[in-house]
């Protein structure tokens, strides 16, 4: 509950105004922190958008308040327009009235971002048979594991018993409670979504295209230098990773179930992104069926490495490839090492 009518037992009539105005403004301070670490994502808050409009409404019966809550966010609008180099000199007139435009000074590129994935966005999931027929299906990133299946009732082989499983690709499966949400931006690289009946759980594999390929794209790689991937590397990591709101981070540490309305699939994303980088460089490499052609792409892979950290700052690519060039698999290939040249193996030493 709102109260703005706390004040001292005792002391003068002026002593108790002063003391409730400190107390309200350090309540408009504390809100106004909340807005710059939130932002536009309280908008999909009904609760939070009700106590704004409270607070608004109650913060303009007092004529003390309207000046310092005016202040306030605009001293927020300024401090967004720093953060991101904007040399926009618009004017942050706010008026406060019935209802305060709480939003007005939140300027959050990410939110604008083709990247960003919101709680309320809808993507496609895929969700297998055990015959690996795909019964495709487009719902909220939150969806949860119910309304999932509840989607599938238009296929013919429809049954309310199913359930929903995550299987890897060494055949480990994992029932998905009817709550569960977020779960198909959550899966790892080697993980599929299937509908299954009970008595069908026994016999459930995995798909075929979890075994991983069977040619690696070396020829093409040839034909690209590895600045140039680096940058597209870069320059991609970068889009990935201001696509996430710092608050991604406090749903991921205390378990999205708590929070239903939000999503983590961005911070989920960059994550997977990481994975998704460091095995595709350990496979091109296994794949590689001619001893010289490794070499020179496990060249070009130590090569790829050093780039993100010279030119671009980009550790998060940076580690990956080196632990992709880390990989048990990929420190074993003696012969192919021994071919690299001294200086690549000094390159490799040094990274």
């Amino acid at each position: 509950m709102l109260t703005f009518h706390s004040e001292p037992s005792d002391g003068t009539e002026h002593d108790k105004a002063a003391y409730a105005l400190n107390k309200r403004r350090k309540i408009l301070w504390l809100v106004n922190q909340w807005l710059m670490l939130y932002g536009r994502l309280l908008q999909a808050e009904s609760s939070a958008l009700a106590f704004l409009q409270s607070l608004s409404e109650r913060a303009a019966q007092d004529t003390r308040l309207g000046p310092i809550l005016k202040d306030q966010l605009q001293d927020h609008r300024r401090n967004r327009m720093l953060e991101n180099g904007s040399s926009n000199t618009m004017s942050a007139k706010l008026q406060v009235r019935n209802a305060v435009d709480w939003f007005a000074s939140q300027e959050e590129p990410f939110l604008n971002s083709s990247y960003t994935i919101r709680a309320q966005d809808k993507i496609a999931y895929d969700i297998y048979r055990p015959d690996y027929s795909c019964l495709p299906t487009v719902l909220p990133v939150n969806a949860p594991v119910q309304e999932v299946l509840a989607s599938l009732g238009d296929n013919h082989s429809w049954s309310k018993e199913w359930i929903l499983v995550k299987v890897n690709s060494a055949g480990d499966k994992e029932v998905l409670p009817m709550e569960s949400i977020g779960v198909f931006t959550s899966l790892r690289l080697n993980e599929r979504l299937f509908a299954v009946s009970r008595h069908e759980l026994q016999t459930l594999a995995p798909h075929l295209e979890q075994l991983g390929p069977t040619v690696g794209s070396w020829d093409s790689l040839d034909f690209i230098s590895s600045k140039d991937l680096s940058n597209q590397l870069t320059e991609h990591d970068w889009n990935l990773f201001k696509s996430i709101h710092q608050v991604e981070l406090i749903y991921s540490i205390f378990g999205q179930q708590k929070f239903p309305s939000v999503t983590t699939a961005n911070l989920e994303r960059f994550l997977r992104r990481f994975n998704e980088l460091q095995f595709w460089v350990t496979t091109e490499l296994c794949l590689c069926p001619d001893i010289v052609k490794r070499a020179q792409l496990l060249r070009k892979f130590i090569k790829l490495a050093a780039h993100p950290v010279k030119d671009q700052k980009n550790l998060n690519s940076f580690f990956a490839v080196m632990f992709g060039l880390g990989h048990s698999s990929i420190s074993s290939l003696s012969r192919t090492w021994e071919k690299l040249p001294h200086k690549g193996l000094e390159s490799c030493t040094a990274l």
